[in-house]
């Protein structure tokens, strides 16, 4: 029997579904789930195992997901979209998990496990005795190939220290402009290699030719990201692209950190919280270069 899943917002919602999701596929027969997401936003579940992509026209075609699974006769078929799912009295994180235990409520009595394996698949997602029910945040999946990996790393020059700037798509949760974009790059134009991910603009013409995917494995070698918490930095937090070394710089306003609920980014090491214009310029100060 045929599960489908609707993940089509953005690419770092989709990779913290694909955690999800790659756990849903440990209890269930191989390439029983289908996974409906707009074309645009695919790559965040490639080589995911036992997981069928049904690409969506559209950049974030809500719902076209469910009407597939609905006009094709499937019998389980559920909404993991965040922005459709997610309760803002609760943090965004932790949507996918409650989701999860969502999904099981629903179908736990249906073909595709018994109740035992449901209380085994909801371990993976909340902590045990814990009263209320609290949700964990499971790492973002994101899984490159080797040859993804080799393709990348011959597009920059790994001669020189690195860092990422994201530019061009700025996030209704971030206050970055493009004068910021022009400080942090002039502040490590002589002494790193500047990977720019995110839209083209005038500084990074010569990484034409970069998919989404092999910037975010370019990452993995950059010391620090300053990124707009989007979905390049979702995908930095997973365990495939994290390094001991990856600092991210995190260009927030206090406004959606509060609405996010994103107190969590506090307790991860690697993040540096930089609420406003003095908070980065406080942050270049101390980085000597």
């Amino acid at each position: 029997m045929k599960i489908g899943i609707e993940s089509c917002y953005g690419f770092g919602d989709c990779l913290m579904n694909a955690a999800v999701i790659k756990k849903l596929t440990e209890f269930v027969a191989p390439d029983q789930i289908d996974v409906a997401v707009g074309e645009g936003h695919q790559d965040a579940f490639y080589n995911i195992p036992n997981v069928n992509i049904i690409p969506l026209k559209g950049f974030r075609p809500l719902g076209k997901g469910m009407e597939y699974f609905k006009n094709n006769d499937y019998q389980i078929y559920f909404q993991m979209t965040q922005h459709v799912t997610w309760n803002m009295t609760t943090p965004l994180w932790t949507t996918p998990c409650l989701n999860a235990r969502n999904f099981c409520i629903e179908y736990g009595d249906a073909t595709w496990c018994d109740w035992e394996t449901v209380g085994h698949f909801l371990e993976e997602f909340f902590f045990a005795g814990l009263i209320p029910a609290t949700p964990k945040i499971l790492p973002p999946i994101f899984i490159p190939t080797q040859e993804e990996i080799a393709n990348a790393v011959l597009k920059v020059n790994l001669e020189k220290p690195m860092i990422a700037i994201e530019t061009g798509f700025t996030s209704n949760q971030s206050w970055l402009d493009d004068s910021t974009v022009r400080m942090i790059y002039d502040h490590y134009k002589y002494s790193h290699e500047v990977l720019f991910v995110s839209k083209d603009n005038e500084f990074c013409s010569k990484l034409d030719g970069l998919t989404r995917r092999e910037c975010v494995i370019l990452l993995s070698y950059c010391e620090k990201f300053f990124n707009t918490c989007s979905g390049f930095f979702v995908a930095s937090l997973s365990e495939s692209i994290k390094s001991s070394h990856l600092q991210n710089i995190c260009m927030i306003t206090e406004e959606a950190f509060k609405q996010y609920h994103f107190q969590h980014l506090q307790d991860e090491p690697s993040v540096t919280l930089a609420f406003n214009e003095d908070d980065l310029i406080k942050f270049l100060k101390n980085d000597k270069v």
